[in-house]
């Protein structure tokens, strides 16, 4: 699971402008595709140092400065 989301995590990195060397990421605020059979969508993605931290529902999280985040606005993110 981790493996297909950090190919969607990726594709959108370098789809998106200004984010291309992002290490800490969150990504909120629409459907989150896993890939995993029968497992609910997420509603989060916490990226630290380049690695997915966390995928799950969304939890209060501590920003940092260099944190990019990512409101989808209700846009669903698709591994891969």
């Amino acid at each position: 699971m981790r493996r297909a989301l950090l190919l969607g995590v990726a594709t959108l990195l370098t789809a998106a402008p200004g984010v291309g060397q992002a290490q800490n990421l969150i990504l909120h605020g629409g459907t989150i595709q896993t890939g995993v059979d029968g497992a609910p969508p997420a509603e989060m993605v916490v990226v630290r140092d380049g690695r997915i931290a966390y995928v799950g529902p969304n939890r209060p999280t501590e920003t940092r400065d260099e944190d990019v985040v990512i409101d989808l606005k209700g846009a669903t993110l698709f591994p891969g």
